[in-house]
């Protein structure tokens, strides 16, 4: 199986929303990256290989959440290019292919972007091949789309947007199946930035990956230009708010890719809320799980984070738990909080959230590493202490719970709220879910961080 086939499943018509991958995308991709090396150096085992690992993982679809709020994420009306097949012969007509790309009207500061290229534009079109080049493909079994896109105010002058094909091919291929590719673009200042579309071409490389990943391009790259006059579009750039977070994923320590955006968790506290006493803290996550059966045998993934304590006591909460699930289970970690002083204390959202990878014998990877984007950092959970002498009967107070107001680039409120919540129900339930009584909906986002892993393991594989 190779490494590249099969990884990023794109939604059908009318499922575009369901685009794969996303923050936890990425991070079970860098896990591997992680994992590869830890499962080598321990002892054989049939279940562990590097490409069984590759397989199992990369082919794992995850779904990064976003916000649905004011601003919207703009799509380009169709454009018309025309694809060049003159490097496989002469007297061969040029095909036309519709091009749609996609980019977000506002984001914060200092974080990555994406912007999308799809090819074909309609998700149930190909882009059919002259006979005269499908005939030349014998044992092309994926396509890359390749263009650069120019951005201004920007950190970068441009932004490659680079993709693979994931359906299964006939040998020779008769058509390119739909591609979706991705590049990130990163505003260094608030204010306004723009990147110019459509780009005049982009380029389809046919390309031949064997079972250990190693990827040949010995075919001509088909050359696709647009008429269409390029034109700057604007990003207003702002500040994060809410669960927002940049994370940076490791493949044997190195950096390989980066990603932003929010990240929804659950913070719960049950205890006698009374000083002296010890209440128990549990930060719960679906976005930051990782499913059973995606890591090699023998190699395991550990959560850590710490909340800040504020208020009638200061202080911190560090939680801990296993970042593999069973299912769609959460992943949940737990902690202590000793209660010293009566009075409301909060708990703040982690500054840092990390996933570390470890094997028996092998030196551990911080495979994931993530910092809080949003400044000052949110409450997630306020409790109310009562003194040793005092029956407490309440919870903690959660709070935000109302329908946000802005974007994440805006600062205009994603995420908790100022204002109280009702009271949890009950002696030791109090609730919050960090994002939670927002509007989620599926972005169409965040195939990056899952293929430049799946770049970084080509390139380790070929200088191998």
């Amino acid at each position: 199986m190779q490494l590249r086939k099969g990884t990023l499943r794109r939604a059908g018509a009318g499922r575009r929303a369901g685009r794969p991958a996303g923050l936890l995308g990425a991070a079970a991709a860098v896990l591997l990256a992680a994992a590869l090396p830890l499962a080598s150096a321990g002892p054989a085992r049939a279940d562990s290989g590097p490409a069984g690992a590759a397989s199992g993982l990369l082919s794992h679809d995850a779904t990064h959440l976003r916000a649905a709020t004011s601003h919207a994420d703009v799509q380009t009306p169709s454009i018309q290019y025309s694809c060049d097949f003159s490097g496989y012969g002469s007297g061969i007509a040029p095909a036309t292919v519709a091009a749609q790309y996609e980019y977000a009207d506002s984001w914060p500061a200092n974080n990555p972007d994406d912007i999308f290229l799809t090819v074909p534009a309609d998700s149930n079109g190909t882009l059919a091949l002259p006979q005269q080049v499908s005939s030349q493909l014998n044992g092309v079994n994926q396509f890359e789309v390749q263009a650069t896109v120019s951005a201004n105010n920007a950190t970068a002058a441009t932004a490659a947007i680079d993709g693979f094909s994931t359906d299964t091919l006939p040998n020779p291929p008769t058509d390119v199946p739909q591609v979706i590719s991705e590049g990130q673009v990163t505003f260094a200042t608030q204010g306004t930035g723009t990147i110019s579309l459509p780009p005049a071409t982009f380029t389809i490389t046919p390309e031949v990956a064997d079972s250990s990943g190693n990827i040949t391009t010995s075919d001509p790259v088909i050359t696709c230009t647009t008429t269409t006059t390029a034109q700057d579009v604007t990003i207003t750039v702002g500040t994060a708010s809410g669960p927002f977070y940049m994370c940076t994923f490791n493949g044997s320590g190195t950096p390989i890719a980066t990603e932003s955006g929010l990240i929804n968790m659950t913070v719960t506290a049950s205890g006698p809320r009374t000083v002296g006493a010890t209440d128990t803290v549990k930060l719960s996550s679906t976005d930051l799980a990782v499913p059973a059966g995606v890591l090699p045998s023998g190699v395991t993934a550990t959560f850590a984070a710490s909340l800040a304590v504020a208020g009638a006591q200061a202080g911190s909460v560090s939680v801990t738990g296993p970042a593999v699930t069973t299912g769609s289970a959460p992943l949940v970690a737990r902690g202590t909080l000793s209660l010293s002083a009566a009075g409301n204390i909060s708990l703040l959202l982690p500054q840092t959230l990390t996933i570390t990878v470890s094997a028996q014998g092998v030196a551990s990877i911080t495979a994931v590493s993530c910092a809080l984007q949003t400044s000052p950092a949110p409450t997630a959970l306020t409790l109310s202490v009562a003194s040793a002498s005092r029956h407490t009967h309440g919870g903690g107070t959660p709070q935000g719970g109302g329908t946000p107001q802005g974007a994440p680039a805006t600062g205009g409120g994603i995420g908790p709220g100022s204002g109280d919540g009702p009271a949890a129900a009950g002696a030791g339930a109090a609730l919050i879910a960090v994002g939670g009584g927002l509007l989620l909906r599926t972005r169409r986002r965040r195939a990056g961080g899952l293929q430049a892993a799946e770049h970084w393991l080509a390139r380790r594989r070929r200088s191998s």
